[in-house]
């Protein structure tokens, strides 16, 4: 049909149509990878079989694109090498593949040999096809029990049904300046090669980047909990108290080898650490979730935060006016009085202007920039009110000038370099606040180092609390492609990277 939306990117001028490009309203998707989500949520974790406790990857970078050996190749054989962190059993794995792709995956367990990935006991196996390209969780022919320590890995065979090479997806480090990932995978951890018999493996992680293969587990337990129940399903605890949630539960068998977790609905007011410890932070309501990773069953408790029973009464402030310097910091808590002493209420903080002084939930003011800003504290009862004014003043020794070490920058995207400021007097304590012409195009951080983002030119400007600035002109030119080079047979295939 006719007729498209008008899009305008995020990449610059350079990118498509000076920035823009057409989008058919009769697409579906802006690109050709199919992703999809299957959501399991918290109260569903015992009856979800899709759910798993944990993920072995080496992912982590947006740096991704795809490699391939040349067109007489049949296919690709990749593998990651992982170490269990406990005792778990293995149910499924997850690859990245193209469309209309076949795979092959096999599973080996205890590895003698860390660089080689076939060097343990086959233990489990899968295989199919895909219709779209993107990652697929793959459920394997068996389970397989990891005890901690153990060295497993899981070796994929892909192969393109399509005409033209067998393609497979790598992901890496990438600093684009404004974005920045990393790929963890290191040596002995990520290979691949081409799928003929004899063929040596290429070490991915010791080259800086890895193969899109992940595992799923479970915990395992020999003895697993089949049953969790609370002595009373409501609980009350004074603002600021604890409870020991652990000890007042029981479960069966009691000679399990299971782990349990715990988890808060509402953990702005109430949490729970890993010993099943409840705390009550603000007032409000929340549901405590226990649940054992190996049995799968779990159960609720419903926690109310009970305050104001012994409310206080009187807020004494040591002094009703405050002077701070740029980046200095008054503990206003500590410096008053509440009555009673054993009170179980609650004190909130607010300012007048935090772009001058800012104050935290605990009541620690910091100094931001000059000028003049009201704090107030306020008791959650009674509404007790107490009120500080604080006045940021200048330094003491104002510069008189300021200079920089580099009047001009010239920066690749996603490079860096660090600009030094001098104050005269040099015993000058002013403050300097680094600023962008345009961020779009260049970066500053708050010592003076300088991201380039994209192509184009910008200053960059240190200016002084007393009013002095200096500026540097800073100019970034595009980065250009990273060539990787793939052989087999002597016959390359080059793969443009971009950042």
């Amino acid at each position: 049909g006719n007729g498209a939306w008008l899009i305008r990117g995020s990449w610059g001028q350079d990118f498509g149509k000076n920035g823009y490009f057409w989008l058919s309203y009769y697409d579906k998707s802006l690109a050709k990878v199919a992703y999809s989500l299957d959501v399991v949520y918290k109260s569903d974790y015992a009856k979800d079989e899709n759910y798993y406790d944990n993920n072995y990857q080496y992912d982590g970078g947006i740096d991704t694109t795809k490699m391939s050996f040349n067109d007489s190749v049949p296919g690709i054989e990749e593998a990651n090498v992982f170490t269990a962190s406990g005792k778990e059993v293995l149910k499924a794995v997850a690859i990245y593949a193209g469309a209309n792709y076949s795979y092959d995956i096999k599973v080996y367990n205890k590895l003698s040999d860390k660089s080689n990935p076939l060097s343990g006991d086959p233990v489990a196996s899968a295989n199919g096809s895909q219709t779209y390209e993107g990652y697929h969780t793959v459920k394997l022919n068996n389970s397989v029990i990891l005890n901690e320590g153990d060295i497993f890995s899981i070796v994929v065979k892909l192969k393109n049904n399509n005409s033209g090479p067998t393609e497979f997806a790598i992901d890496g480090t990438m600093n684009g300046g404004w974005i920045y990932s990393e790929a963890e995978a290191k040596e002995n951890q990520s290979f691949y090669r081409p799928d003929i018999d004899g063929h040596a493996w290429t070490d991915a992680g010791a080259e800086g980047f890895n193969l899109r293969i992940k595992a799923y587990t479970n915990h395992y337990a020999e003895k697993p909990i089949t049953s969790i129940s609370f002595n009373e399903y409501s609980y009350d605890i004074k603002l600021g108290g604890t409870y020991n949630l652990a000890a007042d539960m029981t479960v069966e068998p009691a000679e399990h080898d299971d782990k349990i977790i715990y988890s808060s609905s509402n953990e702005d007011s109430v949490t729970v650490d890993s010993d099943g410890v409840v705390t009550a932070l603000k007032p409000g309501d929340a549901t405590i979730t226990v649940r054992a990773l190996a049995g799968g069953v779990q159960d609720n408790i419903n926690i109310h935060v009970v305050f104001g029973q012994n409310p206080i009464t009187d807020i004494t402030i040591a002094k009703t006016e405050h002077e701070m310097r740029k980046g200095e910091t008054y503990d206003f808590a500590a410096d008053m009085i509440v009555e009673p002493t054993d009170h179980d209420d609650l004190i909130s903080y607010s300012s007048s202007d935090k772009s001058i002084a800012a104050v935290d939930d605990k009541g620690l003011i910091t100094a931001v920039k000059i000028g003049d800003a009201e704090i107030t504290a306020t008791s959650y009862t009674k509404k007790i009110a107490k009120r500080i004014k604080i006045h940021v003043i200048p330094s003491e020794k104002p510069a008189e000038s300021i200079t920089l070490s580099k009047e001009q920058i010239i920066l690749l995207e996603g490079d860096t370099e660090k600009i030094d400021a001098t104050l005269t007097p040099a015993d000058s304590d002013d403050a300097i606040t680094w600023t962008s012409g345009n961020t779009d195009i260049a970066t500053v951080d708050a010592d003076g180092t300088v991201t380039g983002v994209t192509k184009g030119k910008t200053t960059v400007t240190a200016t002084t609390d007393s009013g002095k600035s200096a500026s540097c002109a800073i100019k970034v030119r595009k980065k250009r492609g990273e060539v990787i080079s793939c052989v087999y047979n002597k016959l390359p295939k080059k793969i443009y990277k971009f950042n």
